[in-house]
């Protein structure tokens, strides 16, 4: 791996990183009111 393989990858992570994380805040309530909704 080079120095501009890890530059590549680190700017890459610093933009995929934030929208996965607010994928995940979105996500999560969902899941959590399907599984509120279900029969006890």
């Amino acid at each position: 791996m080079t120095r501009g393989d890890v530059d590549t990858v680190a700017s890459f992570a610093r933009i995929v990183l934030p929208f996965l994380e607010a994928q995940m805040c979105a996500i999560v309530p969902l899941i959590g009111t399907q599984e509120n909704r279900k029969p006890q």
